[in-house]
């Protein structure tokens, strides 16, 4: 009995060795009880959300595929198990949702980093959907801006599905986000414009991202909005 309680304590610590040495086992163990039907609550979201925090640091300091392997076994063993958890309210609910939305984030910035694109799309899906649970409006409407880039990037699709991507998003997060966040939006827009040569609405979009750049408190910013990336 003990060896398969420390078994699966194990699997599901991989991402909590990013956490302080002191939080590791608090981490893991709050795994195991969520997994064996405990309530996930603020405490699991907390412990998401630095795990991912973490791993986000480790990737400005040391490169973006660091850690990649273990963001990926925490989100589909750890955060998979709190998302099919139980909770005492809807809020609780979609916070982790948004957690984990932003930990499947990193997880295809990372993929993109190492030169895996097709595998950086799928996990930004994965954070759609994710997001869509959370906050259907500004967060959703964040990662489509960030889809938006990954087409730019890739050439799937190309212009034929960055502007359509860039337009979505904008009339998600359009009077939902502060001007530090809709600032992001517009840029993308301008880029996916004149990457159409629509020198019109390119220039307009950045001339709106200038206004609202002369509002902007980033100390504001949502924390999906800061986590990295294009």
């Amino acid at each position: 009995m003990e060896r398969r309680r420390f078994l699966t304590t194990a699997a599901y610590s991989v991402g909590a060795l990013a956490l302080p040495p002191e939080r590791r086992a608090e981490a893991a163990e709050r795994a195991s009880r969520a997994a064996r039907g405990a309530l996930v609550g603020a405490a699991e979201i907390e412990v998401v959300r630095d795990v991912t925090s973490a791993f986000s640091r480790a990737d400005e300091r040391l490169g973006g595929s660091t850690g990649r392997a273990a963001v990926v076994q925490y989100l589909v063993s750890d955060v998979a198990s709190y998302c099919r958890g139980r909770f005492a309210d809807s809020g609780t609910r979609r916070s982790m949702f948004g957690a984990a939305a932003e930990l499947a984030y990193l997880a295809g910035w990372k993929a993109h980093d190492a030169g895996q694109d097709g595998l950086a799309q799928r996990y930004y899906l994965r954070s759609y959907r994710l997001a869509e649970v959370a906050d259907p409006d500004a967060h959703a409407g964040y990662v489509l801006r960030i889809l938006a880039h990954q087409a730019f990037d890739t050439g799937h699709g190309g212009a034929a599905e960055c502007v359509p991507l860039a337009e979505a998003a904008h009339r998600r997060m359009r009077g939902r986000v502060g001007p530090e966040t809709e600032t992001l939006v517009h840029l993308t827009l301008a880029r996916a414009h004149a990457h159409r040569g629509e020198t019109r609405p390119a220039v307009a979009a950045i001339a709106r991202a200038e206004r609202l750049l002369d509002r902007a408190r980033p100390d504001r910013a949502p924390r999906w909005a800061g986590l990295g990336g294009p």
